[in-house]
């Protein structure tokens, strides 16, 4: 549904759900495209502009800050990471950026770390809002877990 949403702003769409179903990577079906049309006019996240063109209502969507994490935003999450792993397979190099680093923290540090990328994302979004003739949507993700249990020194 996202990725629909972005891609809205940037194209004029009038209905033709077979284009909008043929163009996600991965593509979905017919059906799905007029679902998430529905879904998205009925959450008032689109509108129809008097040409016919279905627009979003507001430039960005997000949860904010908020600690609030309820299951449907898990599962969001679970589900953008998936779509992450199979980029692997599915895109060209050229055509992302995925990358990892595992390294050493203070567990104290977590909240200077969640800052930084806290306002990194920041940035690109302000990015994203100045380009001037976007013609693709992103997923980015990034994700920052412990991989080890805390050890005492």
């Amino acid at each position: 549904y996202t990725s629909i949403l972005v891609l809205l702003d940037i194209i004029n769409f009038k209905g033709d759900y077979q284009w909008l179903a043929d163009n996600l990577s991965p593509s979905i079906t017919l059906k799905e495209a007029e679902k998430s049309i529905k879904l998205l006019l009925s959450l008032d996240l689109i509108e129809k502009d008097d040409e016919g063109v279905f627009k979003p209502t507001n430039r960005f969507v997000t949860i904010g800050e908020s600690n609030i994490r309820n299951a449907a935003i898990k599962n969001y999450q679970k589900e953008v990471i998936n779509l992450s792993s199979e980029s692997l397979l599915r895109h060209k190099k050229q055509d992302r950026d995925v990358s990892t680093v595992t390294l050493s923290l203070d567990r104290k540090e977590l909240p200077a770390i969640s800052e930084i990328v806290r306002s990194f994302r920041q940035t690109l979004l302000r990015y994203s809002d100045e380009t001037a003739n976007p013609n693709s949507v992103y997923q980015l993700n990034i994700q920052l877990f412990p991989v080890t249990n805390e050890v005492e020194q």
